[in-house]
């Protein structure tokens, strides 16, 4: 992830001091997710599988030929079930089986269909027309062609050197003496509260005579005291195996949706070294991340998420898009570093979620306090302080994590520069770096005006167009002000990641001139930005303007 702190110092007329680090909220870490992984079709990387949808609800395949050279494409028929089929020319003269009735057929083209072996021919009916696209399935396959065709050179990895490699194992035992420190403290409370209530039953054994009122104080403070504990057991184990809302880390990104979309960064993961996303999801957030798996027994998981913010697509592009892709899925591809950085990694987001991660819990704590009844009023309130007690504990052991390891979480950092760096060059970094403080101030700006409810409605009708406006219409003393501050930032000393200044100047040394070129806006990979964009636009968007929702 690349945080942006916005302080008041900087921006005094915009009032903001706010850190923008993941999807979710300002947390010090991403939040993770295990996800299922895509349809992946069991060809070369140059071969890529388009699906498709007609209007009755039939699903059939394109197999579209991208990759090393032209190659063209003849349609057959089934003798059998009438179907007609694309293959490629070199398949023509063997024997296979129709993926409809299984019946077996030659592969030999009509006269006909050799004729028109570069048209797309099926019997579905063709998708509708986007501006400026004649056709969606030729469009999509040119473009892919041309965006994989963009790479152009050979990528060389950064290596890791032994002393990175052994601070990271010195880190990675730090962490996992603070997991186990947080068992211990678990078993500890657990143990307390058996031992309340087996022993603290003589708090009952009272003299007779005892006021009812003291009795019943006895009772109610017994009571409340396992509550506590009861509450504080549970919110201890609840982040172990406590998977974060799919819902909030966004929309999944469908392979048959977006085929261009999951088809570069299969490219970019391949480049870098990176092993390919299980899963893609879309967000409002002006970022992106990778990370594996979620909770504590993420640390076992190898099944890589990535996330993408709308509003980051519509201000970037393509070779800018690029970059931060490339820096997120450089974070795994340093083989054994991947391995043990992850785990850190893993470690600092598990303790993040145990120390922010509010949930339906919460919010039914909180309701208890505003009932009329006194007992339930008493009863959220104990709860509510039996969840602060454990989020401090998790606060505290993220301190401890963050101490241990902010020297190395920022060389990781400085790693994942060079990736994105070698990928689309230096002068696209440092362009990209100054322009995601841009849209990281515009998306503040934005979630502002929602609140104050006086945002003006975006033409494109989703949230991510309204960063792109308020972008387009800051001010250029704004702008000045951003630029400096990208350029003279310091890093603080216990932050987990460098300051814009320090990357772009340890970016400077390497005058990489990058592999990957097309003049492209990022949002043209996506078949349908504007879809996705409006489906993934925060509530407060769609409450405000709810014809855009629509």
């Amino acid at each position: 992830m690349r945080p942006r702190r916005i302080e008041k110092r900087l921006l005094p007329s915009l009032r903001l001091s706010a850190m923008f680090c993941d999807p979710l909220r300002g947390q010090i870490a991403e939040t993770k997710c295990v996800a299922e992984r895509p349809f992946r079709p069991p060809a070369p990387f140059a071969c890529r599988v388009l699906w498709f949808h007609s209007p009755s609800g039939d699903t059939f395949r394109d197999w579209w030929a991208i990759g090393a050279g032209a190659q063209m494409s003849v349609t057959i028929q089934c003798a059998a079930c009438r179907r007609k089929l694309k293959i490629r020319d070199e398949q023509l003269g063997r024997r296979a089986k129709c993926p409809s009735c299984g019946e077996v057929i030659t592969l030999a083209a009509s006269d006909t269909a050799a004729a028109s072996a570069a048209e797309t021919v099926d019997d579905e009916p063709p998708l509708p027309e986007l501006p400026g696209r004649q056709n969606v399935r030729t469009s999509a396959a040119a473009l892919m062609k041309q965006v994989l065709g963009a790479f152009d050179g050979e990528f060389q990895r950064p290596r890791v050197s032994i002393s990175y490699l052994l601070a990271m194992l010195f880190v990675a035992a730090a962490s996992a003496v603070l997991v186990l420190t947080y068992l211990a403290l678990v078993a500890l409370v657990a143990y307390g509260v058996y031992w309340h209530a087996v022993h603290n039953v003589t708090w009952f054994s009272l003299p007779p005579g005892t006021p009812g009122r003291v009795r019943a104080f006895i009772a109610v403070g017994y009571v409340l005291l396992l509550v506590l504990g009861g509450v504080m057991v549970l919110f201890l184990l609840k982040p172990l195996v406590a998977r974060s809302s799919r819902a909030k880390l966004g929309r999944r990104l469908e392979l048959s949706d977006e085929p261009i979309v999951h088809s570069f960064v299969a490219k970019l993961a391949e480049v870098v070294g990176a092993p390919e996303p299980a899963e893609i999801r879309v967000n409002s957030s002006v970022n992106a991340g990778a990370f594996m798996g979620s909770g504590l027994f993420s640390l076992f998981s190898r099944r890589l998420v990535l996330v993408i913010g709308t509003p980051l697509v519509a201000g970037l592009d393509a070779r800018q898009f690029a970059g931060v892709i490339a820096h997120e899925l450089g974070h795994f591809s340093q083989g054994l570093g991947s391995r043990v950085s992850g785990f850190i990694v893993a470690i600092q987001n598990w303790l993040a979620m145990g120390a922010y991660g509010g949930d339906e819990w919460d919010e039914w704590f909180s309701d208890l306090t505003d009932e009329d009844f006194a007992p339930l009023v008493l009863l959220g309130a104990t709860c509510q302080f039996g969840a602060f007690l454990v989020r401090l504990v998790f606060y505290v052991l993220l301190i401890l994590s963050v101490l241990a390891s902010f020297l190395l979480m920022r060389q990781m950092e400085y790693d994942a520069d060079r990736y994105e760096a070698l990928v689309v060059g230096e002068e696209t970094f440092v362009k990209t770096t100054r322009r995601l403080l841009q849209l990281t101030v515009a998306e503040a700006m934005a979630r502002a005006m929602l609140v104050n409810r006086d945002a003006p409605e975006p033409a494109e009708g989703h949230f991510a167009g309204l960063v792109l406006h308020v972008s387009k219409q800051m001010p250029k003393s704004v702008r000045d002000e951003l630029r400096e501050h990208s350029e003279t930032s310091r890093t603080s000393w216990f932050s987990t990641h460098p300051s814009d200044a320090d990357r772009i100047r340890n970016i400077e040394r390497l005058e990489a001139p990058g592999i990957f070129h097309l003049d492209l806006p990022a949002r043209k990979l996506f078949l349908h930005f504007d879809r996705v964009a409006a489906e993934t636009s925060p509530k407060a968007f769609k409450r405000m303007f709810p014809q855009s929702a629509e």
